[in-house]
């Protein structure tokens, strides 16, 4: 059986998102898919617009046809309890679980659940799925992104664990140690995910990898866009076509827009001399380049007076080069009364933290050191993220 593993679309997050996604849906029907597998970061943001919305519902409902081979060519059954259940479902099926970006708090209704609902794809999250295709059988058990730190307690609690006579594959959407360039709190290993699949596949990681330690196989597909503007970014975007039965994964390039990642060190530049520096660089990336216009985040670091760097004029640049290239800036400058600023700054992009995530660290570390205990904060502040702020004061 061949499972196309297609990761963080983050649909809604910009004019590429949907377009480089539904490519690789595409490709993957061409390629023979039997199933289209989606690890979480589906959607941008936790409630999308309704016109993202209405868009992904045209994909799903498009892929789907387009993947149907007649009503018996794959079952979809869910484990309920010794037994086995069928879930109706027509074309190729799309199996899913939600990402960080889609999570919600506790008692209310995510996006991903919603499409469920409406019948476009199949949200396994906690839940047993079997696809048969013939007399083979593939079993998979997936978890949606959970806050770092309940992770390992919920693998734990849940008791995931592999089903007989069946190829099994572990879904979820967490950071891993193995592939976090410093170390952070609260991340499990690899060691500690569930024993005894044959494959593990992870989202949330947004270049692919496909490695192995502690005796686990992981595929990581990586993001259809980018996002978060790093340069592992470069890295071409695609997804992993998997066949069971060789057990071979196939990293597939889809066409994307070119993303560049230059670092420009300065040490004691004028403005003049830093702004010319940076046209130098976009004249190099911008001769490769002419039919889509390149994604280029050109980043400014090393010592510099603070008068030249006030003086750089980056709006300028952006504004000269609007035509040839989508272009970002940032000054990552070094100077006494910003250095607690830069190293945050560092830590949370190391760490690859989103608002969200930053926001609850932000409540966690405060309320420890003001000693105020609060009946599972971590809802707490679930309820402030959803304006709920009448129930969050309740729940103190």
């Amino acid at each position: 059986m061949k499972i196309a593993i297609i990761s963080d679309c983050h649909f809604g997050f910009n004019e590429d998102a949907l377009p480089q996604a539904r490519e690789a849906m595409l490709l993957s029907l061409k390629m023979g898919a039997d199933a289209i597998l989606l690890p979480g970061d589906i959607y941008d943001i936790r409630v999308p617009r309704q016109e993202v919305l209405h868009e992904t519902i045209r994909l799903y409902s498009e892929i789907k046809k387009r993947g149907a081979r007649g009503p018996s060519a794959i079952q979809v059954l869910e484990k309920k309890g010794e037994g086995f259940q069928k879930i109706e479902n027509e074309g190729i099926p799309i199996l899913a679980i939600w990402g960080t970006h889609e999570r919600r708090g506790k008692g209310l209704t995510n996006v991903i659940q919603i499409m469920d609902a409406a019948g476009l794809l199949i949200c396994f999250h906690t839940r047993t799925l079997i696809l048969e295709k013939g007399t083979e059988k593939v079993a998979f058990q997936g978890l949606g992104g959970v806050p770092e730190e309940y992770f390992g307690r919920t693998l734990e609690v849940a008791g995931f664990a592999p089903l007989k006579g069946v190829f099994n594959i572990f879904v979820f959407h967490q950071n891993l140690s193995e592939l976090m360039p410093v170390e952070m709190e609260n991340t499990v290993s690899m060691e500690d995910l569930p024993n005894g699949f044959q494959l593990y596949v992870n989202g949330h990681i947004h270049w692919n990898h496909d490695i192995k330690s502690a005796g686990r196989r992981l595929l990581v597909s990586g993001s259809t866009v980018v996002t978060q503007m790093k340069k592992n970014e470069e890295k071409p975007k695609g997804f992993y076509l998997f066949d069971t039965s060789s057990q071979v994964a196939e990293f597939v390039e889809i066409p994307s827009r070119p993303f560049h990642f230059r670092e420009i060190r300065c040490a004691s530049e004028t403005a003049a001399g830093i702004e010319s520096a940076i046209e130098g660089e976009l004249a190099q990336i911008l001769a490769k380049h002419s039919v889509m216009l390149p994604l280029v985040k050109i980043k400014l670091s090393g010592t510099v007076p603070r008068a030249a760097a006030a003086a750089i004029d980056i709006d300028k640049i952006i504004r000269k080069n609007a035509g040839r290239a989508i272009l970002y800036i940032d000054k990552d400058f070094e100077s006494a009364e910003l250095k607690d600023r830069i190293e945050m700054l560092r830590r949370i992009r190391a760490e690859g933290k989103g608002a969200k995530d930053l926001g609850w660290e932000i409540l966690r570390v405060r309320l420890k050191e003001k000693r105020i205990g609060i009946r599972e904060p971590h809802e707490f502040f679930e309820m402030l993220a959803e304006g709920e702020v009448e129930r969050a004061l309740a729940h103190i």
